[in-house]
């Protein structure tokens, strides 16, 4: 009796542990941070299919949406047969940060704050940039005369 009880739950033990790496972490949330038309991109060539699961503001076009999930979901049609993979996403179409009359994150927030920054970055490195090829072309003109 002893032993059919330690072989049963040896089993149950087993069980648990396929069960518990049936869905590797990797495949939960992989897509996160991209864009829909990236990750849909992504999932296209490893042939699955991308499909809308949830989807949070209208500001942004699908296509610039930013994936805030993503899981794969497996599904049988009515004849119970697999009709294959296919990758639910979630989205998140709000602008990066908020502004005024626009939807996003609160500047105050760590993504608000990170995207607020990395955007006055960016424009920062624009105008610099914008500034040098003016002053760049003000010299070419002065030596070409």
């Amino acid at each position: 009796m002893g032993s059919s009880l330690v072989r049963g739950a040896v089993a149950v033990a087993g069980t648990a542990l396929f069960l518990g790496q049936a869905a590797p972490a990797a495949a939960i949330n992989e897509y996160e941070g991209l864009t829909y038309a990236q990750a849909a991109n992504q999932i296209a060539q490893s042939g699955a299919t991308p499909k809308i699961s949830t989807k949070m503001g209208s500001f942004l076009p699908t296509s610039q949406c930013v994936v805030t999930g993503s899981r794969t979901a497996s599904s049988l049609n009515s004849s119970g047969t697999s009709n294959g993979n296919t990758v639910l996403l979630d989205l998140n179409c709000n602008y990066m940060f908020a502004l005024p009359g626009v939807p996003g994150n609160s500047r105050l927030s760590p993504e608000g704050k990170e995207a607020y920054e990395e955007a006055l970055q960016a424009a920062q490195e624009r105008q610099a940039q914008a500034q040098a090829e003016a002053e760049a072309a003000a010299q070419a003109a002065v030596e070409g005369s």
